[in-house]
């Protein structure tokens, strides 16, 4: 049962996109989709999100910067052994919301800034023919009596934590530049289950936390910067604020894993240490090379039932070149390394190690308005998960791509 109830939760943190961390985004902006090292930032104000003390060495003046990301995916898993049901479990889904915001005031050599946007989460996942996790919640309240089957059942899961960040930040000399800001998230969660047509499972969870964010920047020599982000642990414990079961007795299994009105469990968001470093080779060229560390072993992200993730990581190159005043291209590569094991993995929406590209454009044709195109590709590694209990599940197919469309604006 307790088994059980670690699969329930982590159906809830299943509809998440790209994740450099098992729960930690990386993927917050446009610029990131087209260069994935982004750890050293100091031109564009979505540095908010990556390097916040870089936000000191932007041009003096107002910035607003906007963006959405668009998200195909297409999942698919298979079970090939007992007891879990038999069967192929698809869903394919795309994600037209995804959005991003930061304003950035700076004068001489301070900044303050506050951005909002996706820091877990923030997808949505329909299985027409249900889950072999949710065939196994109904399968068990047959064996306590339900009136149920395990065919034709439906099941759909929705996560969000969206986020606002607000700050500061300030240069010395125009060569050390320090920052510290506020985080504060709202994660909301939920999951259908229908059979027939019919509701049979509707169930809500919402949490709230605070944290920190501090930052600092070096420029030793000219076109050289060195930078590291700390993103401190944020506690989010959810509850359930809406539990509606149409089946007593799966209404009673639901209940006895925890799925019940007004109960909680828990789902930080991990610590997170970014560094990077870049250099501008020429006038026109800038490339950079950035790793980022998520600390998920103190974290409790799976209600306290006996899953211990790893610690992951993920490291990124990067390069941009202008054209033009006009015009510039961005290329990016990243390797993502995740700190699970296959034995407490989840087969529809499974946290694999993967290689991505991105590349985009930057416009620039009207006066203090920057357009930004990118388009982004991870491949994943990994097709077959056994769990402890033996139960073998085969991952069919984890396809993603990304379109993020952003735009920069300097009001003053």
């Amino acid at each position: 049962m307790k088994r059980l109830l670690a699969i329930m939760v982590m159906l809830l943190t299943a509809a998440a996109l790209f994740a450099g961390g098992i729960e930690n985004k990386t993927n917050f902006t446009t610029g990131w989709l087209m260069n994935m090292s982004r750890n050293t930032e100091t031109q564009r104000p979505d540095a908010v999100f990556y390097n916040p003390a870089g936000t000191a060495f932007l041009e003096d003046g107002l910035y607003l910067d906007l963006g959405n990301q668009f998200v195909f995916k297409d999942y698919e898993h298979k079970v090939t052994v007992p007891p879990v049901g038999f069967g192929t479990y698809n869903a394919d889904n795309v994600t037209y919301l995804y959005p991003n915001a930061a304003l950035v005031f700076n004068k001489d050599n301070w900044a303050i800034f506050a951005a909002f946007g996706v820091f877990a989460g923030g997808g949505l996942l329909e299985y027409t023919k249900g889950t072999a996790e949710t065939a196994g919640l109904i399968l068990a309240a047959i064996g306590k009596g339900s009136g149920l089957t395990s065919a034709d059942h439906s099941f759909d899961v929705y996560s969000v934590t969206f986020g606002e960040i607000i700050g500061g930040s300030y240069s010395f000399q125009d060569k050390v530049s320090i920052s510290a800001a506020i985080r504060f998230l709202q994660g909301s969660q939920t999951m259908e289950a229908k059979q027939s047509g019919t509701k049979i499972l509707n169930a809500e969870a919402s949490a709230n936390g605070i944290g920190g964010i501090f930052g600092v920047h070096y420029k030793p020599i000219d076109g050289l910067d060195i930078a590291a982000t700390y993103q401190t642990i944020t506690k989010m414990e959810y509850t359930w604020d809406k539990t509606e079961t149409a089946d007593p007795v799966l209404g009673a299994v639901a209940g006895s894993l925890g799925i019940k009105k007004s109960e909680k469990f828990k789902n930080d968001l991990p610590a997170a240490l970014g560094v990077g470093v870049g250099y501008r080779i020429i006038e026109e060229l800038y490339a950079s090379v950035s790793f980022n560390y998520f600390f998920n072993k103190p974290a409790d992200s799976t209600g306290g039932f006996g899953v211990d993730y790893d610690n992951s990581w993920e490291i990124s190159a990067g390069a941009n070149y202008d054209f033009s005043k006009e015009l510039s291209f961005s290329l990016g590569c990243a390797y993502s390394k995740q700190g699970i094991e296959k034995g407490k993995n989840s087969s529809f929406s499974p946290n694999l190690d993967s290689f991505c590209i991105g590349l985009g454009t930057s416009l620039k044709f009207i006066k203090d308005l920057t357009i930004d195109i990118a388009g982004f590709k991870p491949f994943y590694s990994g097709t077959e998960y056994a769990t402890k209990d033996g139960i073998k599940m085969d991952l069919e197919k984890k396809s993603m791509w990304l379109i993020g469309i952003g735009a920069t604006y300097k009001i003053f």
